[in-house]
């Protein structure tokens, strides 16, 4: 009968304290590397005449996903032979496995496990034996800190040239390493979006973004905020590059209380043809308005009649349709200068060729 192990009772006090506790920290986790340092004992067949020793390990490892892992595992084991003819024995045992982990969100994760690899026996007599030899066993890792779980090990070990059955017990530690897949997703922009989620993946450095990684459009109309000089510009309103209305101004002058239209004003209103004419929008809103001067009901009439004589002017003289120009007048309610002084009063006077627009009711 063989010599029963010295260390197997510290292997079952290991094994104990994973049955036991749950700790709250951590889990299996994929996309993890980890390294796997392992102590424990080797039990040889009862044919090869070698004493049962201490066995040392080492895995590095990799969790592809949460259930499966694959490592690479380098074991060592210090003997003798049972009759002392071969001296001391080294006997060296590198594996390559694939674990399949069961409940990989809890703190106790148990695993099937199955591999192939070398066996390499070395006496300090004799010839050095290389054998093929093939693995399965199972285990359990417990999880006490955030990527550190205690580890318990059996695998039987199968040497198939020279057909011995051999026993693996291990225990240790698992130090799992976080890699930049699990903990930290690609964010090239640095946005704060990952990239996997990023729908402007290349958004310049510092600009703001929505949940989707593309710059704020605050005003919809498709120009980012940070390049925005119209951050406010209405709905359905179309925008040049800068995010400014598609739009040409007219400081026509009227006589007073007149809507004529003076030959001097023809370049200016050709100017406006044209401007219509390049972006063939389905309506133009020819937008009439007045300075503040006289009362508010009357400059509105005002600056609808001169709207609607810029309106038919453009019509008359060029090739645009009647149902393609709208007309209307806000009178001297859209300020765009100081109506206090001379100069603000007279560019508030204007009328606005307005492309692509939704005209309002």
């Amino acid at each position: 009968m063989k010599k029963k192990f010295a260390g197997s009772g510290l292997i079952l006090c290991i094994l104990s304290l994973l049955l036991t506790g749950v700790s709250a920290f951590a889990e299996h986790k994929a996309g993890k590397l980890y390294l796997s340092p392992m102590v424990g004992g080797y039990v040889f067949d009862g044919a090869q005449d070698q004493k049962d020793d201490m066995a040392f390990g080492l895995s590095l490892g990799y969790n592809y996903t949460e259930n499966w892992a694959t490592e690479f595992t380098l074991n060592y084991v210090a003997t003798e032979a049972d009759d002392g003819s071969h001296g001391d024995v080294d006997v060296t045992i590198f594996r390559w496995d694939v674990l399949h982990h069961f409940f990989p969100e809890s703190p106790v994760v148990p695993y099937l496990a199955a591999g192939l690899g070398g066996l390499n026996t070395n006496p300090d007599v004799g010839s050095t034996d290389l054998d093929f030899m093939v693995n399965w066993g199972g285990g359990l890792k417990y999880f006490f800190a955030e990527n550190i779980a205690l580890r318990a090990d059996v695998r039987h070990i199968y040497e198939v040239d020279d057909d011995y059955s051999n026993l693996l017990y291990t225990a240790g530690l698992v130090i799992q390493f976080a890699s930049r897949k699990a903990t930290e997703p690609l964010d090239k922009d640095g946005d704060g979006i990952a990239d996997e989620k990023d729908l402007c993946p290349e958004t310049r450095k510092g600009v703001e973004v929505n949940r989707e990684g593309c710059p704020l459009d605050s005003d919809g109309d498709s120009v980012p905020d940070y390049l925005d000089k119209c951050p406010d510009t209405p709905r359905g309103v179309m925008v040049d590059e800068t995010g400014c209305p598609l739009q040409l101004t007219l400081h026509i002058k009227f006589d007073f209380d007149k809507a004529d239209i003076k030959p001097e004003h023809r370049a200016d209103l050709a100017k406006a043809a044209r401007f219509i004419e390049r972006y063939q929008a389905p309506k133009t809103l020819i937008a009439g308005h007045t300075d503040s001067v006289g009362e508010e009901g009357y400059n509105q009439n005002l600056s609808e009649r001169r709207a609607a004589a810029i309106r038919q002017y453009l019509i008359d003289n060029y090739d645009l349709a009647e149902e393609q120009l709208a007309f209307m007048g806000f009178g001297e309610s859209k300020p765009v200068a100081d109506n206090t002084t001379p100069e603000g009063r007279q560019q508030n006077r204007r009328v606005e060729v307005i492309c692509c627009t939704v005209i309002p009711e």
